[in-house]
């Protein structure tokens, strides 16, 4: 049985822009021969690497990694205290890159006047809601990929450009109460592994992404197989956690479409 297809005009249009922007291994410029179906996407991971530093989340390195080629940019996404929408992967480490002073953690985090009012290392700029969606905005190709965030419903409705937005969930309640499972990427470990009949799954939610870590033993490798067989696109993560990603693409090509990566080495 093969995973449905959504009909609506906003899947199509993220269809499209998901295979003209992969991008092949030697990141050629937009400025070169189109890519091969065969390359896998490229995902912009914490928004890029910028000046060797990772987890930015900035303005500055969505930037870089476009004029780099990526299109995909991945964005760790949480709430201020006063409910507004940011970029921050954690807030230790943005309270590492802003040598903010005062207490801040998930049960306690700034608010959005107080976030904004930092740069990150003196110089990035971080992204508040109405930043991520201007930059989209001047960026009509760009897909945004969501992280950390499970109020999906909320920030849908927030950033202008849905056509252009997937968004990772990590537990089946968060898929039940999305308004939208098509653009939902299934989180692997949390919500996939223990179904028995995973593409029946995906195909009850209407759902064709898939997100996982690198393969964990021969039972994972066949499972993802399966799942790229029956027409579900598949990301991986972690891919450049040992710094040289270039055997661990080697290994793993069977598994996956597309892969989150912090700067494209090879």
């Amino acid at each position: 049985m093969k995973i449905i297809k959504n009909t609506t005009i906003s899947f199509l249009i993220l269809f499209l822009i998901l295979f003209s922007s992969i991008q092949i291994i030697s990141c050629k410029s937009k400025d070169d021969d189109p890519p091969q179906l065969e390359d896998f996407v490229k995902i912009a991971h914490a928004g890029g690497e910028i000046d060797d530093i990772k987890y930015t989340n900035s303005l500055e390195a969505l930037e870089n990694s476009y004029n780099m080629g990526f299109r995909f940019f991945e964005l760790d996404i949480r709430l201020t205290s006063d409910k507004k929408f940011v970029a921050v992967h954690d807030w230790n480490k943005w309270q590492n890159m802003t040598n903010f002073s005062g207490e801040v953690n998930d049960e306690n985090p700034p608010t959005l006047e107080v976030f904004e009012s930092y740069k990150l290392f003196e110089k990035y700029t971080a992204l508040t809601m109405e930043w991520i969606n201007i930059w989209f905005g001047d960026h009509n190709d760009a897909i945004l990929v969501t992280d950390k965030n499970q109020e999906l419903n909320k920030f849908s409705d927030e950033f202008l450009f849905n056509d252009r937005l997937l968004m990772e969930a990590l537990n089946e309640e968060t898929i039940d109460n999305s308004k939208d499972s098509s653009k939902l990427m299934v989180n692997y470990n949390g919500v996939l592994r223990s179904k028995s009949d995973q593409i029946s799954f995906l195909n009850s939610k209407k759902m064709k992404y898939v997100v996982t870590g690198i393969p964990e033993n021969n039972t994972h490798k066949k499972s993802l197989k399966k799942l790229i067989k029956n027409g579900a696109f598949v990301f991986m993560y972690f891919l450049d956690k040992d710094g040289d990603i270039s055997k661990q693409i080697a290994e793993n090509r069977s598994y996956y479409n597309g892969a989150y990566v912090d700067y494209y080495r090879i």
